[in-house]
């Protein structure tokens, strides 16, 4: 004879939430193989150190090198992005009386992605080269180079001084080129942007001086070469070339204390110096290019202005009575996604 008891619904429940609260499954995660993927919503600050770390909220770490440093790898990172600008050229001078000097042509410009590093890492930031301060025909000094593991982009060449009198109106090549100086006939000419080639190109040619056959011309200055175009010719009556217009870092949150302003709201970096002027400030002198290029010397009034710190911009031009501008020190900023 078969008995039925009335379902025990409380009790089976109670012991269902007893055995799901407290009996736990005690296997182990298998620990990642080295170089995985991190999971979603994971941070890799701190991956990389050295340099000025800086993390603005776009969602990357940045290590801004003004100075010559070490990088260390703390884990390894595939996928860094960098930013690797040279010391800019400096401006030459002219001695003559009515002599421009050219301005010095931009440090390289090279950015890019993936690039490979290892621990540890030197990581070397190209000095301006210096402008002329003693009144004689001499052309600018060529910038350093900066470098990051397998990249190198070529210090700015200095800007040229004269044709006559033992000078060289040359512009020097480099990562961008410094302008011609004065009183030359085109031929020696601009020093050639992008030298040594990268691809894709890290800088642009100098200016000319201008020469057309006639006098006036023989007294303008050609513009160093910048990143982002390269240095304006000279023209008639004494107008000299202005500097080549640097060049931004597309999408990267750089802050204002790094670089100058530009035609956008990027920050920009390797502008070309601007040629000088023999005549007087009421005449036109070249502009600096927008990235840290220096203006160029206004007789009497003015020397020529130096390139900006830790942008690689060329210094400005010199003249007879007024001192060329020295070029800016480079600058290399590294970056990966936090």
């Amino acid at each position: 004879m078969f008995k039925f008891y009335p379902k025990d619904t409380g009790t089976r429940s109670t012991i269902r939430k007893f055995l799901s609260n407290n009996i736990k499954d005690k296997t182990e995660p298998s620990p990642e193989p080295p170089g995985s993927p991190e999971p979603p919503g994971s941070s890799r600050a701190g991956y990389l150190s050295g340099g000025t770390p800086l993390t603005p909220g776009d969602g990357y770490e940045y290590l801004v090198f003004i100075n010559t440093g070490s990088l260390t790898v703390n884990t390894a990172v595939p996928d860094a992005q960098y930013l690797v600008i040279a010391g800019g050229g400096g401006g030459g001078r002219s001695r003559g009386s009515g002599a421009a000097g050219a301005g010095g042509g931009a440090g390289g410009f090279r950015i890019g992605t993936n690039i490979p590093v290892t621990s540890p890492l030197t990581i070397t930031v190209g000095a301006g080269g210096a402008g002329v301060s003693n009144s004689d025909d001499i052309r600018g000094t060529s910038g350093s180079n900066s470098t990051l593991s397998t990249i190198t982009s070529a210090g700015g060449g200095g800007g040229g001084s004269r044709a006559f009198s033992g000078g060289d109106a040359q512009g020097i090549p480099g990562g961008s080129g410094g302008g011609e100086g004065s009183q030359g006939t085109g031929s020696p000419g601009k020093g050639l942007g992008n030298d040594p080639p990268s691809s894709p190109p890290q800088g642009n040619d100098g200016g000319f001086n201008g020469y057309g056959g006639s006098l006036p011309q023989q007294n303008a200055a050609g513009g160093g070469g910048g990143a982002g175009g390269a240095g304006g010719d000279g023209s008639d009556n004494y107008f000299s070339g202005a500097g080549g217009v640097g060049a931004e870092a597309p999408g990267w949150d750089i802050p204002a204390s790094y670089g100058t302003p530009g035609a956008t709201s990027g920050r920009f970096f390797a502008g070309g110096g601007g040629g000088s002027t023999s005549s007087p400030a009421t005449l036109t002198v070249g502009a600096g290019g927008a990235g840290g290029g220096g203006q160029g010397a206004v007789r009497t009034t003015s020397s020529g202005v130096s390139g900006t710190t830790n942008t690689g911009g060329g210094g400005g031009g010199g003249n007879r009575q007024s001192a060329s501008g020295a070029g800016g020190s480079g600058i290399v900023i590294i970056r990966y996604s936090v």
